[in-house]
């Protein structure tokens, strides 16, 4: 899934935990999600899930200890493209739920799906063709199944200094964001509606804590920048000591709603 994008996240893990640990962004996303989580288990579905671009498990081992003894019915199919993280992600979530397997993040190995829910954390800006990854989702969906897609838009703060680092080096965003992804959905036929996500960023003001954000969004185009300009990008978010961006995005909650031939 990220081939394309000039981020390599087996080289930034260590700047995605040092976000991770300075937000509360998982903790107001499990919130919102287990309305969805706790239908799939207690609902009319078979608790059939896809978690496309589950990385290496720490999001989704969180919302399934929220569900507690409820993940035993779930179950899991992982895609994620870094085999090292599927590895993790694997090991991690494998206890919790009652089967689990894993799929080509291409999402071409036969015999895959339906789901009940599928879940793409954060992971749609990176897919080299959107167009072909969304439709091809929606075409996973059991029917009455959700597509549940978290994605910063552009009103984002982070979003806002992600584009802008591309714009003082003259070079196009290279990403989808939400509203591109919503537009693509209604093009192919699905429902859209949005449930948006209040959360933190707060860390030390420090020239490498600055920097470590930037590796994790930027990866490689990175190095276009110099380091005074990259870092200056926050300098509207300072609180005395600390870097703080309060701000939203939104869950994208997709079902499909294409009439069968």
């Amino acid at each position: 899934m990220t081939e394309s994008t000039g981020v390599d996240y087996a080289e930034v893990g260590n700047d995605f935990a040092f976000f991770i640990r300075h937000t509360n962004e998982s903790r107001a996303q499990v919130t919102a999600l287990l309305p969805a989580m706790s239908a799939l288990v207690d609902g009319c579905g078979q608790g059939r899930m896809l978690d496309f671009g589950c990385g290496d498990g720490t999001f989704g081992l969180r919302f399934l200890e929220a569900l507690g003894a409820s993940a035993s019915r779930i179950g899991l199919t992982l895609a994620e493209p870094v085999g090292d993280h599927l590895d993790r992600a694997v090991g991690r979530l494998a206890p919790l739920v009652k089967s689990i397997a894993v799929t080509n993040s291409d999402l071409e190995q036969s015999g895959i799906g339906p789901f009940d829910l599928i879940l793409a954390n954060h992971c749609l800006y990176y897919v080299a063709d959107p167009s072909e990854t969304v439709g091809r989702l929606l075409d996973l969906l059991a029917p009455g199944g959700v597509l549940i897609a978290p994605m910063l838009d552009r009103g984002n703060a982070l979003a806002r200094i992600w584009q802008t680092a591309f714009d003082i080096v003259d070079q196009p965003f290279p990403f989808v964001l939400a509203e591109d992804i919503e537009a693509l959905a209604r093009f192919l036929g699905a429902d859209v509606s949005r449930e948006v996500i209040a959360y933190t960023i707060d860390f030390p003001d420090r020239p490498a804590a600055r920097l470590s954000i930037l590796r994790f969004l930027l990866g490689d185009y990175l190095k276009a920048l110099d380091a005074h300009t990259a870092r200056s990008l926050f300098d509207a978010h300072t609180q005395g000591d600390r870097v703080v961006l309060a701000t939203t995005y939104p869950h994208l909650v997709i079902w499909q709603c294409r009439s069968e031939a």
